[in-house]
């Protein structure tokens, strides 16, 4: 899971299959994710289905 602010800031969260009870967590987690979550924020991002 990726959250991601308005400021640019974002912060991932990710769960260990084989250590279902650990927690792997960070700012760089998955950047790919978060700059396109940012995008969308930014109104950048590509949109898609039917444009009135």
């Amino acid at each position: 899971m990726v959250g991601v602010l308005r400021d640019g800031s974002a912060h991932g969260v990710g769960r260990v299959r084989t250590h279902t009870d650990e927690l792997l967590g960070g700012r760089d987690l998955v950047p790919a994710l978060a700059r396109i979550l940012a995008g969308t924020l930014q109104g950048d991002a590509p949109r898609s289905g039917p444009r009135s």
